[in-house]
């Protein structure tokens, strides 16, 4: 296996010109570095579930948060049509 820039330079030189050789030599990445189809397959899965579990939390948080707003509207309301009672009977009985 070819280990170093250099290496790779003697081996393209024979087929390549000089310059080419040199610049496909020093751009070349070790095998080390390469990213593989599978590892970015793997993250993707692992990113995926994360973010699922991240929307599963904030629709459990909003659901909660629906239902304390319901309540408070019901409460409103419901002192609002108390409040338009009182008014009809003040109306009714004064008129």
């Amino acid at each position: 296996m070819v280990a170093t820039n250099l290496e790779r330079y003697e081996i393209l030189k024979r087929h390549l010109p000089d310059e080419a050789a040199r610049v496909i030599a020093e751009a070349w990445l070790p095998a080390e570095q390469l990213v593989t189809r599978d590892y970015l397959d793997a993250r993707l899965t692992e990113q995926s579930a994360q973010i699922h579990e991240v929307m599963r939390r904030l629709e459990a948080r909003i659901d909660g948060r629906i239902d304390s707003l319901q309540r408070w509207m019901l409460a409103f309301m419901a002192s609002l049509w108390l409040g338009m009672g009182g008014m009809i009977v003040t109306i009714l009985v004064k008129g």
